[in-house]
């Protein structure tokens, strides 16, 4: 695992590209535009990858609970 330059541990490698591709899709170019996702109790997030999604979901709504579901074990290790 190493550091991405926005705070989020990623792979290394070739796995590591599509982690920063996620990364830029999530943070730059808001493709799930979660600001305007209404805020509720809980977020579920199923497939979610290395955290990307929910973690930037978390900075809109703090007070929210948040699952993660993902079923590749090595993105699990960076959840």
């Amino acid at each position: 695992m190493i550091r991405h330059n926005t705070g989020y541990w990623i792979h290394a490698g070739e796995h590591g590209k599509r982690d920063a591709e996620v990364i830029d899709d999530v943070l730059r170019k808001d493709c799930y535009q979660l600001r305007t996702v209404p805020a509720g109790r809980t977020f579920v997030d199923i497939g979610a990858h290395i955290g990307t999604v929910a973690t930037r979901y978390r900075e809109f709504n703090p007070f929210s609970k948040i699952a993660c579901v993902e079923a590749c074990p090595e993105n699990v290790e960076v959840l």
